[in-house]
């Protein structure tokens, strides 16, 4: 932890006059304590990050979108979901204006969304996201096996809290098909039950 928190302060010198550089640090930081479950610090470099962003490139940049997109994460994993979804919405709504509906990030921000949608219980929002999803991955140049069966899995696991066991497998059993290997290392693991 000493080493993130020395690099946090170094950039913050180094970086005084490129705010840019300063905010992409402090987002891959705050990102970084996230996955190592140290919320606070992780909270005030992405809010810190989010905001030098939006001062220095506006509201409408891919780049606010994606310090959006990771400061609603941190708050599902701090389970505080009603102030995520906004962030989220927000998040998806910037990177389909600037970006178009066929693109890696649109697909990452909508599974995210339709995630959380799933983990409050509304089932019928977060299907038809999640289905998009799976086709946006199916079909984009780049995406691998594991993109597939996450989308899969999370379809399964949507299916499983609706009570519809039968759909959850068939979607369980394309998933271990689908040749993905370590899918479950690959992917964030969401709180559905």
């Amino acid at each position: 932890m000493e080493v993130l928190a020395r690099a946090v302060d170094q950039a913050n010198v180094l970086f005084e006059n490129q705010p840019e550089v300063k905010a992409a640090i402090q987002n891959l930081i705050g990102t970084t304590y996230r996955d190592l479950s140290r919320y606070d610090e992780a909270e005030r470099l992405i809010r810190s990050a989010l905001e030098i962003r939006q001062r220095t490139l506006g509201d409408a940049h891919s780049d606010v979108a994606a310090s959006l997109n990771d400061l609603a994460w941190l708050l599902v994993d701090k389970g505080d979901y009603e102030a995520a979804e906004p962030l989220y919405r927000k998040s998806l709504a910037m990177r389909l204006s600037l970006l178009g509906d066929s693109h890696p990030d649109v697909a990452y921000t909508m599974n995210n969304l339709a995630v959380l949608l799933g983990i409050k219980g509304d089932c019928a929002a977060a299907e038809p996201l999640l289905r998009e999803v799976l086709a946006m991955r199916r079909n984009l140049p780049g995406y691998s096996q594991a993109d597939v069966a996450e989308s899969l899995n999370n379809l399964a696991n949507l299916r499983s809290r609706k009570g519809d066991y039968a759909a959850a497998e068939r979607r369980s059993v394309r998933r271990s098909r689908s040749g993905a290997r370590n899918w479950a290392t690959s992917m964030h693991l969401w709180p559905w039950a």
